[in-house]
């Protein structure tokens, strides 16, 4: 899934996928795309130097991001937005443009035992976002490790 106009691959509506092992790059928008009501489970994918961020989640859908590589993608690493659930466990978010871990809107879920570092950011969750943030390593961002606009 490399080098597509828009997303190398897509899960939208009620669709349910596994992804494993799959190399995401320089895609137009986004490595991995789950929107609608999609179910997503994504380990040990590498999505890097996709335009937007490498993996997202929108809507109401809910992903599973486990042990994945996600970098120098013009937005961020993995994003969160609309009423998505995001369960993110020791990912790499490293490099992006903007941040390696976004939550919006009023995603949910918990993020933990992650690494972020080298980004504009490495956690940045809007005030909406109801989240648990534990146990990462989150280090050397450019202008904050962790924002947190709930407080």
């Amino acid at each position: 899934c490399e080098g597509n106009k828009q997303v190398g691959i897509f899960l939208s509506e009620k669709a349910r996928g596994e992804l494993r092992d799959n190399q995401c790059r320089k895609n137009g928008f986004s490595g991995i795309w789950a929107s609608g009501s999609a179910q997503l489970t994504a380990e040990s994918n590498t999505c890097e130097g996709n335009e937007y961020s490498g993996i997202v989640l929108l809507d109401n859908a809910r992903g599973e991001l486990r042990n994945n590589q996600c970098r120098k993608n013009g937005f961020g690493g993995i994003s969160a937005y609309g009423s998505a659930r995001l369960t993110a466990q020791g990912n790499t978010c490293e490099e992006n443009k903007e941040v390696g871990i976004f939550l919006s809107d009023n995603s949910s879920g918990t993020v933990q035992n992650n690494i972020c570092r080298y980004n504009k950011y490495g956690i940045f969750v809007e005030r909406g976002s109801k989240v648990t943030i534990g146990n990462n390593l989150v280090s050397n961002n450019r202008l904050q490790n962790v924002v947190d606009e709930r407080r």
